[in-house]
C-alpha cells in the first residue's frame, strides 16, 4: 500500500511537551485518537491525528510540536 504513517500526537501546550505515537494503520490510529480524547478532558492538551510520510516530514510541516520534549514511540517493534 501507501509509505504514510499516521501520527496521534498529545500536545501539552503550557509546556510544549509532545507525546508522539506513530501507527502504520489508520485505522489503529483513529482507535487511538478517540480512546484518547474520551479519557482527557483538559484544555491545555492537545491531541492531533496527522498522516505524513515520515517523522521528518512531520517535523517540518508541524514544526511547533517538536519545540520542547519529545517522546516518540512506534507501533513497530523492529522498523527495519
Amino acid at each position: 500500500s501507501s509509505t504514510v504513517s499516521e501520527f496521534i500526537i498529545i500536545y501539552k501546550r503550557r509546556s510544549g511537551e509532545s507525546f508522539i505515537k506513530q501507527f502504520s494503520d489508520s485505522t489503529q490510529a483513529l482507535k487511538e485518537r478517540l480512546r484518547r480524547e474520551a479519557a482527557i478532558d483538559d484544555p491545555d492538551i492537545e491531541i492531533a491525528h496527522i498522516s505524513a510520510p515520515s517523522l521528518e516530514s512531520l517535523k517540518k510541516s508541524h514544526s511547533r510540536y517538536f519545540m520542547g520534549r519529545v517522546e516518540v514511540q512506534d507501533d513497530q517493534v523492529d522498523a527495519a
